[in-house]
C-alpha cells in the first residue's frame, strides 16, 4: 500500500492541480454562472484529490487488509457465465 501510494501520489496530486487550476481561471469571467460552476468543480477536485484518495482509500485499503485485493464477483468463469 505504501509503495502504491508512492509511485501514483504525485501523478495524482498533479492531475488533480492541474484540473483544479484550469477550473479556478474559468471563474474569472464576468458571467456568474460559469464562475459558480468552475468554482464549484474546482473544489470538488481539490476535495476528491485531498480527503478521498489521500486519506478515504489508504484508512479502507488498511481496514479491509487482505479482503480488499480479493475479488470474488469477477474470476476466471465469470464472463463465460455471464453469457
Amino acid at each position: 500500500m505504501v509503495t502504491g501510494l508512492g509511485r501514483t501520489g504525485r501523478l495524482v496530486t498533479s492531475a488533480a492541480a492541474i484540473l483544479m487550476l484550469s477550473f479556478v481561471s474559468m471563474s474569472t469571467p464576468s458571467q456568474t454562472d460559469l464562475k459558480i460552476l468552475a468554482t464549484g468543480l474546482g473544489a470538488g477536485i481539490l476535495v476528491d484529490a485531498v480527503v478521498v484518495r489521500c486519506l478515504l482509500v489508504p484508512a479502507m485499503v488498511a481496514l479491509f487488509g487482505r479482503a480488499n485485493w480479493c475479488c470474488r464477483l469477477a474470476g476466471p468463469g465469470a464472463a463465460a457465465s455471464a453469457a
